[in-house]
């Protein structure tokens, strides 16, 4: 499966059932239920976005985050 920048997004700023949807998923990933891989794109992408929303330096801790689960 390939994650898609928003599933990142809207797990991190989405407090509506979409938000929670997407924080299962990545909670699925974590736990190796769902394998995926990302392109080198969705961290710009993820940047770019959630830096307007939450900061420079929450974002950071997200993509490191992000970065340590089993992605390929």
């Amino acid at each position: 499966m390939y994650l898609d920048a928003n599933i990142i997004i809207y797990a991190t700023i989405d407090t509506t059932s979409l938000g929670e949807n997407c924080r299962r998923i990545l909670k699925a990933i974590n736990e190796l239920y769902i394998h995926c891989s990302i392109s080198y794109l969705l961290i710009n992408e993820v940047l770019y976005i959630l830096k307007k929303h939450i900061g420079k330096k929450d974002t950071i801790t997200i993509i490191e985050e992000t970065l340590k689960q089993p992605i390929k």
